[in-house]
């Protein structure tokens, strides 16, 4: 009996609890339910602007003198004087003496020049004193002949008369023919006279030559700069014999420097305006080709902090496309690169300097542009009206510095998404927050206020 009440003290507690504990579960409340909400994205926008544009391209390649010249000595002998200043780098002005070479040799040959000159001439006046005196003579000799011939005459009519003997008559025949003779010989001279004085003036004309050739040798004797240059190297020496057509010296003019950008064809080919592009069907028209773009240009040389920048002109394209790179070259030319140096600030622009060439087209009618960073592929993220997010596939016609001018696909006006969305999916909530500083960027890049001169 104990054991029983001991037993029911137990269970009835553990009886009550758990059927409290079912009582409270059957009857407990519904939990409630949590409503889901929709996140929206925060992103930079700006409106696509619709405006004129300049196209542009960049190339890079060394810096190079427009000119090069190199001293060759043009006679032989000895090198008697050498400028104290001429030495790599050294800057010498136009018609400064670099070298001299020994003269004597040619100032002898100037003197027997001039002393054969002399004898020739001299000869040439002894036979014109010779054609005068031989012309005089004959004119006596002509005048005796007459006479002569006269006195024959007489002589034969007088033997027909039977005055004279024969041996008269012979005798005077004889004296005839003998004056006859005397006018031939003459006669002949005079005929010899003009070879003699042709050859006398074919002989001075040869040493006219000689003369004009030994007063240019000596004159080769001494090497001037043909222009403002720059040395680059030196070979001769003072005391050091040379052949002729040895090199002494290498300069680059300094008057302008150029580059030869090379530049992606495709690049290139989006400066050409076909609006502006003349019709290139002869050679004359194709030279006009150039000048019709409009083309300006600008070098920079990047030294870490603020670039050097050199404004220059496109002269010429290069003759050929380079197959491996697919780039053209584009040849710009600085003029006097040295005169406007300022250093350290403006450097000259000097043989070896790899910059930057940036390339710069007259302004394109509006078109809708936008940030190349916008740009994934050929998509651009636009905000809808309702704040969700379209991926707009967009033409692109072309890529210039930081933006890209859209062709189709985009209107002006439309948001364009700035924000790098990832993942990116379309129809996904937006929060567009305004960029005005990168819609400013993006008018003042497209519109080259400082990307081009």
């Amino acid at each position: 009996m104990r054991i029983l009440r001991r037993a029911l003290l137990v269970l009835l507690p553990a009886a009550l609890g758990a059927a409290l504990g079912l009582w409270l579960v059957a009857n407990r409340p519904a939990p409630e339910k949590a409503v889901a909400s929709e996140q929206a994205t925060a992103v930079q926008v700006i409106a696509a602007p619709r405006l004129a544009y300049v196209p542009r391209a960049t190339g890079y390649g060394e810096a190079r003198p427009a000119r090069t010249w190199r001293a060759v000595a043009e006679v032989s002998g000895e090198i008697v004087d050498r400028h104290p200043d001429l030495q790599t780098g050294a800057i010498l002005g136009a018609g400064t003496t670099l070298f001299r070479i020994d003269p004597t040799d040619h100032k002898i040959a100037i003197a027997e020049a001039k002393a054969t000159i002399a004898a020739k001439k001299a000869q040439l006046a002894e036979l014109d004193q010779r054609e005068t005196s031989t012309r005089q003579s004959l004119e006596i000799e002509h005048s005796r002949l007459r006479v002569a011939e006269r006195e024959l005459q007489r002589q034969r009519t007088l033997h027909d008369r039977g005055t004279v003997p024969q041996a008269t008559v012979d005798r005077q025949e004889r004296e005839y023919l003998q004056q006859r003779q005397a006018v031939q010989e003459l006669e002949n001279t005079l005929a010899l006279l003009p070879a003699e004085r042709d050859r006398l003036e074919a002989e001075l004309a040869g040493e006219h030559t000689r003369l004009r050739r030994a007063e240019r040798d000596l004159a080769r004797t001494t090497i001037t700069a043909p222009f403002d240059l720059r040395v680059a190297a030196t070979d001769a020496e003072t005391g050091q014999v040379v052949q002729a057509g040895a090199t002494l010296m290498q300069g680059d003019a300094v008057a302008a420097s150029e580059v030869e950008a090379e530049v992606p064809v495709e690049r290139f080919r989006a400066l050409l305006d076909p609006v502006r592009r003349p019709a290139t069907d002869s050679v004359a028209r194709l030279r006009d080709l150039l000048p019709a773009m409009g083309l300006t240009a600008e070098v920079r040389l990047r030294t870490g902090g603020e670039p050097v920048i050199w404004d220059a002109r496109v002269d010429r394209i290069s003759e050929a496309i380079d197959v491996e790179t697919r780039t053209v070259g584009a040849v710009v030319v600085v003029e006097r690169p040295y005169e406007r140096a300022r250093p350290p600030e403006q450097p000259p622009l000097v043989k070896g300097m790899y910059v930057e060439v940036r390339l710069c087209a007259p302004p394109r009618p509006p078109a809708v542009v936008v940030p190349r960073a916008a740009l994934h592929g050929d998509r651009v993220y636009v905000a809808g009206p309702d704040e969700r997010l379209d991926l707009r596939d967009v033409e692109i016609a072309g890529h210039y510095g930081e933006f890209a001018v859209i062709r189709t696909g985009l209107e002006a006006g439309e948001r364009i998404v700035l924000t790098d969305l990832v993942p990116a999916i379309a129809g996904m909530k937006l929060a567009p927050h305004p960029d005005d500083a990168a819609a400013r960027r993006l008018r003042t890049d497209a519109r080259g206020e400082e990307a081009c001169p």
